[in-house]
C-alpha cells in the first residue's frame, strides 16, 4: 500500500467520527448584453451593466448570404452552430433550436426584432473571427430584471476564409459567440473559453464558463461539474497503427539533423529539445515538434497524411494541425509541426499532449506517436468575490431573510447587488434593483425580501468588486460591463428546512468543493461535555492581519489542541464521505518532541453558528492525504504561530512537529 493509501485510509476512518453532516448546496455563475464600438471599459464577467437572462429556448437562424466558398454548403454550418449550441446545453440549463438555413432579417435594426437570433457572414478588416450581441426586452418586474429577446452572431469572413480544421476554428469561434449570447462577457481567468487577452482558440467551455452558465440557467438535467472534465469532450486515442506503418516513421534516421527520435522544440532554435516553457520563453516563439521520418533502409516511398493533434492540461483539443509525411524510398528527412505562440500556452499550465494520428478524417484512423511538453504557471490575475448566503425565516409564510457573507481576494472592496421578485424592506423607491456597499471581507445586514407568495422563487445577487480586470492589456480589451461574481438564490416557500434555499454561484468555490455554497439558518447549538462549543478555534488578533477570522488554539496546559482542517489530495480539495471540513482534537503526547495524536473529529459548525463579528467561522487547517502534512495557524499563550507536522504513524494518526514560526 503507498503512502498515500495508506493516509488516506487512516484519515477516512478518523472522519468517521463525524456524527453531523453539513447542509449545503451548490455553486456557479452568469450573464448579460452588449459590445462597445470600441474604448477601454473596466471588465466584468457579465456582459451588460443591466442584468439580463434569456427566458426560453434560444432560436438561431443561420443566414448563408455572403459566406465564402469553403462554407458553401449551409448544412454544414448548420451542423457547426448545432454542436456548439449543445456544449453549452451539455453543461447548463441553456436551450436552443437551430432553425433552417434562410434569409433572416439583421437584428442590427432595433425595428428587426423577431425573436430569431441571426448568424451571418460579414466582411470586416478588423482583428476578431467573430461578435455576438444581445437586445432586451422590457423590465420585468415578476422576474427582476430584463430578458433577452433577440440577438445576432456575425463571423468575419476576413479571418475565417481559409478552412482551417472544422473541428476547432469556426466551431471555436461559434462556442465563444454563443458565450456572449447567453450573456458572458470576457473572463479574467485565463483558462476559460471566454478569456480573450489574447484568445486561446479553447473549444469547450471551462470551469470558469461552466459555472457562469449554471448561476444564469440552473444545471443540467444530468449533473455536470464544473471543476472536472466532461468525458464526452475527452479526446479519444484510435487504435495504433501496425509496425509496418510506424517502422520508419519517428524514429532516429541519417539524417545530419535528425533527433534521436521527435522533439518538442521552439521555432527560434528547432534542433534543441525542450521539455517545457515558462516566463523566460520568449512569448512571440512558435512552440512545435520536429520529426525524423525515412531511412536509407526504407524500401518505399512514404507518404502518409498525418494530423498533430494538441490536447490541453484537461484532456480537450486545443487544436489540429494536418500535413502530409513525404519522403522517397532510402530517403532521410525531418519535418516539423507548429503548434501554438508561447504567449498562447503560458495561459493554460500544466501539462500539454501531442498526439499523431494517421489519417484522422478518414473512417480508419490509426495512432502513430504522442509526446508532452510541460507549461509553467505564471498566471496572475484578478480573482472574483467569493461569497455564501445565509438565510432564516421572514416575518411572514411568504418572506425571506437573506444576508450575504462576501470575500475579496485581493481586499478590493464589494457592492451588492440585488434582483429580486418580491420588495425589499427597506428598499423604498421603485428601482430595477437594490445595491449595499460591503468591505473586502464583509457580511451583508440582514435584507427581509416578501416574495408575495409561495412556492419556488428565483433571485439574483451581483457580487462585485472595485479593481480593474484585464490590466496590462494596453489595447482597449474589453470583456464586459455586468457582474464579476453571480449568485442565483432558489427559495422554495414556505421555509421547512436547510433545503428549502439553494444557491449556485459563479465564482470558485468558497467552502469547499462545490457543493457548499449555501449555509443555512444558524440552529441553537447543544454543547455537549466533548464539543461545548459550536466550532474549533478561535478569533485572532486583528494586528496579525492573516486573512482569517479564525485559527486554531493549544490549551492553557499546551495537552490538547483544538482546531478546523481542510483536506487535499496532492494540492487539490479532496472530501472525504462528502466532507471537506473538520473539527479536530489533537491530544499533545510528547510536548518536548512535538508529537500530537488526533482524538476526535466532526463535521466543522454544522450549526452554522457565527462568529461574534457575525462571520461564519473559517479553517485554518489543512491535511494533504498524498503528503501526510498537516498545516495550521494556532494560538497558544497569547501568541500565534504557523506550525507544520508530518504523519508518522497512520495506525494511530500520530504526527510529528516539523516545524514552526512565530507570527
Amino acid at each position: 500500500m503507498t503512502t498515500t493509501h495508506v493516509a488516506q485510509s487512516a484519515l477516512h476512518r478518523l472522519l468517521l467520527l463525524c456524527v453531523l453532516l453539513v447542509q449545503i448546496s451548490a455553486a456557479r455563475a452568469a450573464l448579460p448584453e452588449r459590445f462597445p464600438e470600441g474604448g477601454e471599459v473596466i471588465p466584468a464577467l457579465g456582459l451588460t451593466a443591466d442584468f439580463g437572462r434569456w427566458k426560453g429556448v434560444i432560436r438561431l437562424g443561420y443566414d448563408p448570404a455572403n459566406a465564402p466558398s469553403v462554407y458553401a454548403n449551409p448544412e454544414d454550418m448548420r451542423a457547426l452552430l448545432r454542436e456548439a449550441a449543445a456544449r453549452w446545453e451539455l453543461i447548463s440549463g441553456i436551450r436552443f433550436e437551430v432553425l433552417s438555413a434562410g434569409n433572416y432579417p439583421d437584428d442590427r435594426d432595433e425595428s428587426n426584432r423577431d425573436g430569431i437570433v441571426r448568424v451571418s457572414w460579414v466582411s470586416n478588416t478588423g482583428s476578431f473571427a467573430g461578435r455576438a450581441s444581445v437586445r432586451f426586452g422590457r423590465f420585468d418586474p415578476i422576474l427582476g430584471y430584463y430578458p433577452y429577446t433577440d440577438g445576432y452572431i456575425e463571423l468575419n469572413i476576413a479571418e475565417l476564409q481559409t478552412e482551417q480544421e472544422l473541428s476547432w476554428g469556426p466551431l471555436s469561434t461559434l462556442t465563444h459567440e454563443i458565450g456572449h449570447l447567453i450573456g458572458l462577457g470576457h473572463s479574467d481567468i485565463p483558462q476559460s473559453l471566454m478569456f480573450a487577452n489574447p484568445y486561446n482558440r479553447r473549444g469547450y467551455p471551462g470551469e470558469d464558463d461552466i459555472r457562469a452558465a449554471q448561476a444564469l440557467y440552473g444545471p443540467p438535467a444530468q449533473a455536470v461539474s464544473a471543476s472536472q472534465a466532461v468525458r464526452d469532450w475527452m479526446f479519444q486515442v484510435p487504435p495504433a497503427a501496425d509496425e509496418s506503418t510506424t517502422r520508419f516513421i519517428f524514429k532516429k534516421n541519417q539524417h545530419t539533423l535528425s533527433p534521436d527520435g521527435p522533439i518538442v522544440m521552439l521555432d527560434s532554435d528547432p534542433y534543441k529539445k525542450i521539455a517545457g516553457i515558462d516566463a523566460s520563453t520568449a512569448k512571440d516563439d512558435y512552440l512545435g515538434v520536429l520529426i525524423p521520418f525515412g531511412n536509407f533502409d526504407s524500401p518505399a516511398d512514404i507518404q502518409l497524411p498525418v494530423s498533430m493533434v494538441l490536447l490541453d492540461p484537461v484532456g480537450y483539443v486545443d487544436a489540429i494541425y494536418t500535413g502530409n509525411l513525404r519522403c522517397s524510398a532510402r530517403s532521410a528527412c525531418i519535418t516539423g509541426f507548429y503548434a501554438s505562440t508561447v504567449e498562447t500556452l503560458l495561459n493554460i499550465p500544466g501539462t500539454w499532449q501531442a498526439f499523431f494520428i494517421a489519417n484522422l478524417d478518414s473512417s480508419d484512423p490509426r495512432f502513430l506517436y504522442s509526446t508532452s511538453f510541460s507549461v509553467a504557471d505564471t498566471l496572475s490575475y484578478n480573482k472574483a468575490p467569493t461569497a455564501r448566503v445565509i438565510f432564516e425565516p421572514g416575518g411572514n409564510s411568504t418572506s425571506v431573510r437573506l444576508r450575504i457573507q462576501a470575500h475579496d481576494e485581493e481586499q478590493d472592496n464589494i457592492l451588492l447587488r440585488w434582483h429580486t421578485t418580491g420588495r425589499i424592506a427597506d428598499d423604498t423607491g421603485i428601482s430595477l434593483y437594490y445595491e449595499r456597499n460591503l468591505g473586502p471581507s464583509d457580511v451583508s445586514p440582514w435584507e427581509e425580501i416578501d416574495l408575495r407568495s409561495s412556492g419556488q422563487h428565483i433571485l439574483f445577487v451581483e457580487v462585485n468588486d472595485d479593481a480593474e480586470r484585464y490590466t496590462g492589456s494596453g489595447d482597449g480589451k474589453w470583456a464586459g460591463e455586468g457582474y464579476r461574481t453571480l449568485l442565483r438564490i432558489t427559495v422554495n416557500l414556505p421555509l421547512t428546512d436547510s433545503n428549502s434555499v439553494s444557491v449556485i454561484s459563479s465564482s470558485n468555490e468558497v467552502n469547499s468543493d462545490t457543493t457548499q455554497h449555501l449555509v443555512a439558518q444558524p440552529q441553537t447549538y447543544q454543547a455537549s461535555a466533548e464539543w461545548p462549543l459550536p466550532f474549533s478555534g478561535v478569533a485572532p488578533d486583528p494586528l496579525l492581519k492573516l486573512g482569517l477570522n479564525n485559527i486554531g488554539v493549544m490549551n492553557d496546559q499546551a495537552n490538547a489542541i483544538s482546531t478546523c482542517i481542510e483536506t487535499y489530495l496532492n494540492g487539490v480539495r479532496k472530501p472525504i464521505d462528502g466532507k471537506l471540513q473538520m473539527d479536530i482534537g489533537f491530544r499533545v503526547t510528547d510536548l518536548n518532541n512535538g508529537v500530537i495524536q488526533l482524538s476526535q473529529a466532526r463535521a466543522f459548525n454544522s450549526s452554522n453558528s457565527l462568529t461574534k463579528d457575525g462571520f461564519l467561522p473559517e479553517c485554518s487547517g489543512s491535511f494533504d492525504f498524498f503528503t501526510g502534512v498537516y498545516s495550521d495557524t494556532l494560538q497558544f499563550g497569547g501568541k500565534a504561530y504557523r506550525v507544520q507536522f508530518m504523519l508518522e504513524n497512520s495506525d494511530v494518526a500520530r504526527f510529528r512537529l516539523m516545524n514552526f514560526e512565530a507570527l
